[in-house]
């Protein structure tokens, strides 16, 4: 028994599969992709919330940030306006930026908070 969402899921990720690959190598590549997506909207959420890291509100924003990074990629990809490449790139080194600063962020907060 498979549940209608579960069913539009899977019709939708292997719709991006057929669209967006045609060998092996873009498989690789677009699985990646959707298994950061996968953990970003995992993990990050919990942080936002509260339930994770540091409570502070800059911090939370930069969360923000990112989340909202993995869903402008996979929107822009979905629509076709960026390819794989340019989609992963968007959300890796945008990601990157975001996390580097997130760093820099905590680490000027926790030196404030001694």
């Amino acid at each position: 028994m498979t549940l209608p969402l579960t069913s539009r899921f899977r019709i939708w990720i292997s719709g991006l599969y057929q669209r967006h690959t045609s060998n092996r190598a873009e498989r690789i590549r677009l699985t990646i992709f959707l298994g950061s997506l996968l953990m970003v909207f995992a993990i990050m959420p919990l942080h936002f919330i509260g339930l994770l890291g540091m409570p502070f509100i800059h911090l939370q924003a930069i969360t923000l940030a990112f989340i909202l990074l993995a869903v402008v990629s996979l929107v822009l990809l979905t629509l076709g306006a960026l390819s794989l490449v340019q989609a992963s790139n968007m959300l890796f080194i945008g990601g990157q930026l975001i996390l580097n600063f997130r760093l820099i962020c905590s680490d000027n907060a926790s030196c404030k908070a001694n």
